[in-house]
């Protein structure tokens, strides 16, 4: 392995076309029926959000600690990064502010670092992100406030109690309010338990 060793790639890959693109097919077809595949009892089924990033942040250190796992990470990294705006829009991700960029038509396989513009204070100050900001829109949009809190946002029932309990309202002998006593009696009402379950 040289410095080299990426034109010899390149000049390999173009004097063996068809080669390359069986090699890059079947490693497309593994993918896609071994490691991706789902099995029936997957331990992420019906899993909490607390449980499936434990389960990834535990897989993540187990690739850390290989010899190469910082860099398979950082490569895995940078081809995300580069390709962000093609995954927004193929993984169908809306967005209620215009986009700024244009979305390539491919995507490209690039580990090197992604490239940021050089940092401009009133050009930044026109964006949210890598969109613009558009005042009217934000101030327009439709919020489905029953979908919203209807949906799993992390926070398992265990959490939400968990921080609920630590609040000075919630304990006992707390000096409360008369408006914040019957709110407390309720959510003690609704949320009880015994101790040990938080423990």
């Amino acid at each position: 392995k040289s410095s080299s060793t990426p034109k010899l790639g390149g000049k390999f890959c173009k004097e063996n076309k068809e080669l390359a693109l069986e090699k890059v097919t079947y490693l497309g077809n593994f993918f896609n029926t071994e490691i991706f595949e789902i099995p029936s009892s997957s331990v992420l089924e019906a899993a909490t959000n607390e449980f499936k990033a434990q389960l990834f942040s535990v897989c993540a250190s187990n690739i850390l600690d290989t010899s190469i796992g910082a860099s398979d990470l950082r490569c895995l990294y940078n081809i995300i990064a580069n390709n962000f705006l093609w995954l927004e829009k193929h993984l169908d991700i809306q967005n209620a502010l215009p986009k700024t960029l244009n979305i390539p038509e491919n995507f490209t396989i690039s580990t090197d670092s992604p490239t940021t513009p050089t940092f401009d204070p009133t050009l930044e100050f026109e964006l949210i992100g890598n969109r613009k900001f558009d005042h009217e829109a934000l101030m327009n949009f439709n919020i489905d406030w029953q979908k919203l809190l209807s949906s799993d946002l992390g926070l398992s029932e265990y959490g939400f109690r968990t921080l609920l309990y630590n609040r000075h309202e919630m304990q006992d002998g707390e000096y409360l309010e008369e408006n914040e006593k019957k709110p407390v009696e309720v959510l003690k009402s609704v949320y009880e338990h015994e101790d040990r379950e938080l423990g």
